[in-house]
């Protein structure tokens, strides 16, 4: 009984949360991961945006806002996933049609009960996704050790499920919370070589926010940039900080 109510939790629940009916999984599991952050299939890509612009976040917000409900069933539909197409298109549809029902009978309700939640919902967890791949090395941009970074020693990872070991998840998104600091450790070498960032003591919203704010936010985080391959100088990270945020054109076709 409990495998089977827990079905429901994409569909009954989570737009209580302001999360779309049958949105998720295609979204993050399924789309973000396969594609990692390349753009233009990861539709919630990064890349294309000069980072430290805040009007460029309420582009990017706008776009998962008001585009979400029409750019996840096209991907579904040109990856050929076909049956994730026609499940997205049915669950949209319905949370569409139900939302618009509900307004209907009861406006107020439907406002702070779906219609709000999904607004609020929708800027914090772009604003999250936004954060976690702000920083992306241009020379790299397809591998999972430069598309994202790791934030360790903070308290973010205690109620998150260790979320802030992000390259971790990225290179395998199988791998259990619990297991992720061990892994980084086995990992140190593989971060080096590619000159992996992580930090110390910040979590992934504080790094959005510092990035937003100047000079002054970047010499804090200069500060906390671990040197886990060659040791730089204070201008030296904040140099390479500053140009892992500029957006990034791919040259070669990306399939």
């Amino acid at each position: 009984l409990a495998g089977n109510l827990s079905h429901l939790l994409p569909y009954v629940l989570a737009p209580l949360f302001g999360i779309p009916s049958g949105v998720y999984k295609l979204h993050h599991v399924v789309m973000h991961h396969l594609e990692n952050n390349v753009c233009p299939h990861d539709v919630s890509s990064t890349e294309p945006y000069q980072r430290n612009n805040f009007l460029h976040f309420m582009v990017y917000w706008a776009r998962y806002t008001f585009a979400i409900w029409f750019e996840l069933p096209y991907y579904a539909f040109k990856r050929k996933r076909y049956d994730l197409f026609a499940h997205s298109v049915a669950a949209v549809g319905g949370f569409l049609c139900l939302t618009t029902y509900l307004y209907s009978v009861n406006p107020i309700a439907t406002k702070w009960v779906f219609i709000y939640p999904f607004f609020i919902t929708s800027f914090v967890l772009m604003f999250g996704n936004w954060s976690q791949h702000i920083f992306v090395d241009p020379q790299n941009a397809r591998s999972s050790y430069s598309l994202t970074y790791n934030c360790v020693n903070t308290p973010d990872n205690q109620k998150s499920y260790n979320d802030g070991y992000h390259i971790i998840h990225h290179v395998n998104a199988r791998c259990h919370w619990s297991e992720m600091p061990q892994r980084f450790l086995d990992t140190i070498d593989k971060h080096a070589e590619a000159d992996a960032l992580t930090f110390r003591g910040l979590g992934f919203f504080e790094i959005g926010v510092l990035c937003m704010v100047g000079r002054i936010g970047m010499g804090v985080l200069a500060d906390r940039l671990m040197d886990i391959k060659t040791p730089r100088t204070r201008d030296e990270k904040i140099a390479l900080l500053y140009e892992r945020l500029k957006p990034i054109r791919h040259t070669t076709k990306i399939e």
